[in-house]
């Protein structure tokens, strides 16, 4: 009898040790989780499918966190984790996702398994469905949100939790921004940090009589936008401001001399007008694109420079672009002034060696 448990405690350590995924970095260590503070002075970088031609431009002195969006690289984990930044898994996920508690428990235990098989430091959950205030599925996600957190404490020690809510609760209306009605205070409580996604702040805009290109993310919406999540009772000290790194580019309908551009109506999630309709060019692309035939101006209502291309082709085309880059590094005042825990940037591939620059060195 002893013999056999014997035999069967050997099978299972056996299939246990298959079961454990293979390390692919040059250096075991480099498969260990990080486990430096990651409570303040972060700057979390998100990253698009790519290969090492853009991550050979990432300074690693000015990074603690990255985030992929939906794609795998062990290349970039054992990167990443030789220079000691953590390496988090976004987490999208769907109302969908919440119509049972089967569906959530599923949803988080491969959410986990991943992690475990691409040694991950933990996971950015985000969710764009719009919900009613108040209603089973807003308080479904709240719930959903902590369960994730309690899992992956228990099951990957050291791990950490981020959740991206939009640049502000509330829109110019009153209303949820996107209809998102999602309890951001409870929501900030059970994760360990909350990122502020500062961009696409026209996404819904109520502009009349005509819908009007503007900024992407004007500096005073994000001053006013920080102070409304303080207001709800949201702790600044636990969320993260993450800033767009892209500008918005609008075909103009219409094109008055006083810059005024007009854009065509787009509908978005009860408004009338949203920057969806816009073009989104990665800052690095961007700057390759101005030339003689551009005007300037600068627009001291968001802080940006309006640049207006003017096509004398037979085609006569006019379109604006709106670059909030002067704007951007007034933004990291704001970030210190509020005690934030860091800053986010959206996206790494569409850095250029002049932002990399400005951007704070590792503490």
């Amino acid at each position: 009898m002893q013999k056999l448990l014997l035999l069967i405690a050997l099978i299972v350590c056996i299939v246990d040790a298959d079961q454990q995924p293979k390390c692919p970095c040059d250096d075991q260590n480099d498969c260990k989780r990080i486990m430096t503070n990651w409570k303040t002075n972060q700057t979390i970088g998100y990253v698009l499918e790519s290969d090492s031609n853009i991550w050979s431009t990432f300074k690693w002195n000015k990074l603690t966190m990255i985030a992929l969006i939906d794609f795998h690289q062990p290349k970039l984990m054992c990167l990443a984790h030789h220079n000691k930044i953590r390496i988090m898994a976004f987490g999208n996920f769907t109302l969908n996702d919440l119509s049972s508690s089967d569906k959530m428990h599923e949803w988080i235990e491969n959410r986990i398994k991943e992690a475990q098989n691409n040694f991950y430091d933990g996971i950015n959950l985000f969710i764009d469905d719009p919900v009613e205030p108040n209603s089973t599925f807003s308080q479904r996600i709240t719930d959903f949100v902590s369960l994730t957190t309690k899992h992956f404490h228990e099951k990957l020690p050291g791990s950490i939790v981020l959740f991206n809510a939009p640049f502000s609760p509330k829109n110019e209306k009153g209303k949820a921004v996107d209809g998102k009605n999602y309890d951001y205070v409870a929501i900030s409580k059970s994760v360990d940090l909350m990122i502020a996604m500062d961009f696409d702040q026209r996404s819904q805009s109520f502009d009349e009589p005509k819908c009007l290109a503007g900024a992407p993310e004007s500096l005073y919406i994000t001053i006013g936008s920080l102070m409304a999540y303080k207001n709800i009772g949201v702790d600044l000290n636990r969320m993260i401001l993450t800033l767009g790194f892209y500008v918005d580019e609008y075909l103009c309908i219409e094109y008055h001399q006083n810059y005024r551009c007009i854009i065509q109506p787009y509908n978005y999630r009860g408004a009338n007008c949203s920057s969806k309709i816009a073009n989104r060019i990665p800052w690095n692309v961007y700057k390759t694109m101005i030339g003689q035939c551009w005007i300037q101006v600068w627009d001291e209502h968001s802080n940006h420079d309006i640049y207006t291309y003017l096509d004398n082709s037979i085609y006569g085309q006019i379109k604006q672009y709106w670059s909030d880059y002067p704007a951007i590094f007034k933004k990291m005042i704001l970030i210190d002034e509020n005690q934030m825990s860091g800053i986010g940037v959206w996206m790494l591939n569409y850095l250029d060696d002049k932002i990399w620059s400005q951007l704070p060195e590792r503490q």
